[in-house]
């Protein structure tokens, strides 16, 4: 998986004890701006209704980025495995709807 924001994370995990306050700020906010583009740029045509779960999440992040900034090593670095493979499930659906979406131009 290349897309930045994973490449962002993975390189984070493996030097969680390293990470400045900062660092997790800007990881943390990186995550948000890519679930925010990613809710514009794949699911922009489909209502708010019926993407709540990707609303909700942003909403959470946003809402929870203090406290996972403030965890401590162990949980940071899960944290951000989890978010890892998030995105690595959410980039898999992109790509699957850019491929369906060429499948229906060719019929």
């Amino acid at each position: 998986m290349s897309i930045p924001v994973i490449t962002a994370i993975q390189a984070a995990s493996e030097s969680v004890p390293s990470l400045t306050p900062a660092d997790k700020r800007m990881l943390v906010a990186h995550i948000h701006r890519y679930l925010e583009d990613y809710r514009r740029d794949v699911l922009g045509d489909l209502p708010d209704r019926r993407c709540g779960w990707m609303l909700r999440l942003i909403e959470a992040v946003s809402s929870q980025a203090r406290g996972i900034v403030e965890a401590d090593a162990k949980e940071f670095r899960s944290i951000m495995v989890e978010f890892e493979k998030l995105l690595v499930v959410l980039d898999d659906l992109r790509l699957s709807h850019k491929w369906s979406e060429q499948l229906v131009v060719l019929h």
